[in-house]
């Protein structure tokens, strides 16, 4: 009878406690659930607000965001752009674009000197109240290396993954991102993640890190050695090249599309990691929305990288002006809008002047609604780069 009781009673203690803890776990969810609601509500609130800014924003301004140029100098900045030659009115407000990339002629000849020049850029924009523009520049490593004579020297990406591992590797980025950081600048224009083979192996020229699995493992810890670093990356060439100089000619891949898919393993696997943005080429592929380069590609862009991939960053195109387009029958004005159409966010220039491929963007958004809508989604993510990298103060919108 007493080991029935003491069992009833062991049994009523258990279910007790059970009840107890599963209270204590009911209020612990629904604290936990509505935390998420106010948090869920802070996100659509600062959409809100983000879009609104956007909205607001001239139709010439949104167009000149979607723009990275190349600029005259290495000493002190000036717009040489203004809003009537985009508009077609008279009004010299000095247009300036969204981002600008430094070729060798752009780099000063000590680091002092370079600060200076970057700071011009934005005592320029707070001037004319302008949205301070992002400053890239091609550093790579190697042969493909614009801060060689102000940073430290930067191994090519083969030299790295040979000489270098993973933990050594995250370490020469990081300095490199430090001194880019004092230098002014906020994005590198790298790294190149595709796979070396033999289809590309001359024209890349030690700019790949390998094989697949050293391309992925390399190329992670550059993303965040540079941006942990405040240096945004930006993944090229999407989905890659042929031995075909694409400033001179159109690469054509040849590959059959179970082929091509395991060739941009690596960018599948690495947009992951958050890079700031990734760079479209002009390579056509036969197996995949064949004869059109993908930086003019729907399919690509948008299909492929932005919804199968789930890559919500910038999209880049590469240069308009390669002879890639230029010669194929897309001349800048007609790649801008393609490009735009297609899903990319900033349209790449290696010209000093944008307006002239800004206006043909500019009056096809006064005419057609859908592509206005485009714009827009482009410019919302390049504000939230901005904001991210330090370009935008964010209570200046709210």
């Amino acid at each position: 009878m007493k080991s029935k009781y003491f069992l009833l009673l062991g049994i009523f203690v258990f279910l007790s406690c059970t009840d107890k803890q599963t209270k204590k776990e009911i209020k612990s969810h629904a604290a936990a659930a509505e935390i998420q609601t106010y948090i869920n509500q802070i996100k659509t609130e600062r959409e809100s607000a983000l879009r609104r800014y956007v909205s607001a924003m001239p139709l010439e301004q949104k167009v000149a965001q979607m723009f990275i140029e190349n600029l005259e100098g290495c000493t002190t900045f000036r717009s040489y752009e203004t809003v009537g030659v985009m508009t077609g009115k008279k009004d010299d407000t000095p247009l300036v674009a969204g981002g600008y990339i430094f070729f060798s002629y752009n780099i000063a000849q000590d680091r002092e000197q370079m600060q200076k020049f970057t700071d011009s850029i934005r005592s320029y924009c707070e001037q004319y109240e302008i949205l301070n523009p992002y400053l890239c520049v091609d550093q790579e490593g190697g042969w493909v290396s614009r801060l060689k004579k102000l940073n430290p020297k930067l191994p090519s990406n083969e030299e790295v993954a040979q000489d270098f591992d993973i933990r050594g590797s995250y370490s020469l980025y990081s300095e490199q991102a430090t001194g880019m950081k004092e230098l002014g600048f906020d994005m590198n224009l790298a790294p190149v993640v595709e796979v070396c083979t033999d289809d590309n192996k001359e024209f890349l020229d030690g700019r790949s890190f390998g094989n697949v699995d050293e391309v992925i493992n390399y190329g992670r810890a550059c993303i965040n050695a540079y941006e942990n670093n405040g240096i945004a990356t930006v993944l090229k060439h999407f989905p890659g090249n042929t031995n075909t100089d694409p400033h001179t000619g159109l690469p054509e891949i040849t590959l059959s599309e179970t082929e091509l898919l395991q060739s941009i393993e690596s960018f599948r696997q690495l947009v992951q990691y958050n890079p700031a943005a990734v760079l479209m080429s002009h390579a056509r592929t036969k197996a995949v929305d064949e004869g059109v380069p993908a930086c003019l590609s729907k399919v690509w862009v948008t299909d492929i990288l932005r919804n199968q991939y789930g890559y919500e960053g910038l999209i880049f195109s590469d240069d308009i002006f390669m002879g890639a387009l230029a010669d194929n029958g897309y001349p800048p004005e007609v790649a801008a809008c393609r490009a735009v159409e297609a899903g990319v966010d900033c349209i790449m220039i290696s010209e000093k002047r944008f307006a002239k491929a800004g206006k043909v963007i500019y009056e096809r958004a006064l005419e057609d609604e859908v592509f206005a809508k485009r714009i827009d989604e482009a410019v919302l993510r390049i504000v939230k780069y901005k904001i991210k990298a330090g370009l935008l103060d964010e209570a200046e919108i709210r």
